[in-house]
């Protein structure tokens, strides 16, 4: 039977109704990044610098009073392959072997699993870290945000409620340049620890760090970098992590206090048992009882 005798594949009115809301949606989230990129969004919470009224335009100004979203992030539609690939992972965990395609030393690929597979919290969890590290901040606070994206967006959602002279300075440290629309952005990659502005070092009362990896290697280069970012003087220290990696998170981060707490983040998707780490206690956690000392 040659091809032109074949009948035409038609699909059913499911598979249509499927097919016409991933456009929709791929549509949405194509056109919320593109006001991101050309500086309309980014304005709302930026704490980074004042824009004047008479330089802003109708259809900006309405895009600012719109909260922001990691679903304009969540999945690069350029690099399908890729996000489909991903999901050959057993149970939602990272291993060696699962991330041996797309290496892990660095490059957009492994943030790529970072971003799109292992950090976006639940709403829930994102705004509940984001009010820690509110808790106290004034015009004068500086706040990291290490490999957080989604506390990060929290975090600017937050910040448009607040009159523009309170709000505090933001600092994105990412990987994945498609955040680079927003100004807060800084370039990450944790296999150069150190290779970041000088004038950051010392520089953040409040911090939340957040490796994409299990492993010694990635926790420590990430406590590196935490510690060389912070004030020496009382910064306030959130890191989440697995919990098998208590023992390594005590001996990373003793120095600066930081034990696990009750509040376990939650993830969409991710089958990880996940601590939070913190060198304090708040309304949200208390220090757990249950981790050896």
């Amino acid at each position: 039977m040659s091809f032109e005798d074949e009948e035409p594949i038609s699909l059913s009115s499911h598979a249509l109704a499927a097919l016409a809301e991933f456009h929709a949606e791929k549509d949405a989230h194509e056109k919320t990044f593109e006001k991101l990129r050309t500086g309309a969004a980014p304005r709302a919470g930026a704490g980074l610098g004042v824009v004047e009224p008479e330089d802003e335009d109708p259809v900006a100004e309405d895009a600012d009073d719109q909260p922001l979203s990691m679903a304009a992030f969540t999945e690069d539609w350029n690099e399908s392959q890729f996000w489909v690939r991903k999901t050959t992972c057993t149970n939602n965990v990272l291993s060696s072997s699962c991330l041996a395609p797309f290496g892990t030393g660095g490059g957009d690929r492994w943030h790529g699993i970072a971003i799109g597979f292992w950090d976006i919290f639940l709403d829930e969890t994102a705004f509940a870290l984001a009010d820690q590290l509110l808790d106290g901040a004034s015009s004068s606070s500086t706040i990291g945000v290490v490999s957080t994206p989604s506390v990060f967006i929290a975090l600017k959602n937050r910040l448009r409620f607040w009159p523009i002279e309170d709000r505090p300075k933001l600092v994105l440290f990412e990987h994945d340049h498609r955040f680079s629309v927003f100004p807060e952005f800084v370039f990450y990659d944790f296999q150069r620890p150190l290779q970041l502005p000088a004038h950051l070092k010392g520089s953040l009362d409040n911090i939340i760090i957040d490796p994409p990896f299990f492993s010694n290697d990635c926790q420590t280069k990430f406590a590196l970098t935490g510690r060389w970012l912070v004030k020496p003087k009382s910064p306030r220290v959130i890191v989440c992590t697995g919990e098998r990696m208590a023992t390594i998170v005590d001996k990373l981060y003793r120095s600066l206090g930081v034990y696990a707490t009750t509040f376990e983040p939650a993830h969409a998707g991710l089958s990880n048992h996940y601590y939070c780490y913190a060198n304090f206690e708040s309304s949200t956690w208390d220090w757990r009882s249950d981790v050896s000392d």
